[in-house]
Formats: C-alpha cells, structure tokens, sequence
C-alpha cells in the first residue's frame, strides 16, 4: 500500500510532467507562429532595393513561466513604421501596409497550433 507522503510525491510529479507538456507545446506553437510572421513579411514586404524585405528576423524567449517571441527588421530598424503608416513631410509616402496582416496570420496559427 502506498504511503499518504508517496502518493503526494507521485502526483507532484504527476503534475510537473502535464505542465512541461503543456509548456512545450506551447513554446512550439510561439515559436511556429513566429516563424509564419516573419515569414509573410519577407513575402509581402515592399520592394525597392530588397534590402527590407530581406532583414526580417525572429527570436525567441523562454523563462520559466512564459515565453515571448519577436520577429523584428534588423536591417532598417526604423523603417517598418513609416512604410506601414505611411508619413507626411517635404516627400510625403503613402502607406504600405504589410505587418498587420503578417501579425494576424501568426496569430491565427497558433490559435490553430493550439486548438483554440
């Protein structure tokens, strides 16, 4: 017969081992949505000299109790934003949109990833 202290053991463990399940499949699912993002934006990108397009990247976080991803434009860092909105001035630039849509499409698969 198992002890009152084993039995608690056992489903400690019990617990544990769903939750680093669970906490994978979700920092699978992240890491998956990311990859889509940045994905689409280098596919949806405005062209010029290619350079945009090309400098998407992606990184990922994971600490105990989360995890965070980032896709980010690593070679214009600040040009994301005025090809988005588009900005007025002395040369004023319609807007591009292209990150929104990239934005919902990852965040659709992992919804999808996640059965949510």
């Amino acid at each position: 017969m198992t002890s009152p202290d084993g039995f608690n053991a056992e489903l400690v463990q019990l617990a544990r081992s769903f939750v680093d399940q669970e906490q994978a499949k979700v920092a699978a699912a992240v890491r998956k949505g990311a990859d889509v993002t940045k994905k689409q934006l280098v596919q949806t990108s405005p062209r010029d000299s290619g350079d945009y397009g090309g400098g998407w990247r992606r990184s990922s976080k994971l600490t105990f109790d989360h995890i965070e991803a980032s896709v980010y434009q690593a070679k214009k860092p600040g040009l994301p934003h005025l090809l988005e909105k588009g900005h007025g001035g002395p040369h004023p630039a319609p807007a591009h949109p292209h990150i929104e849509s990239a934005y919902e499409v990852g965040v659709a698969t992992i919804e999808s990833e996640l059965g949510t």
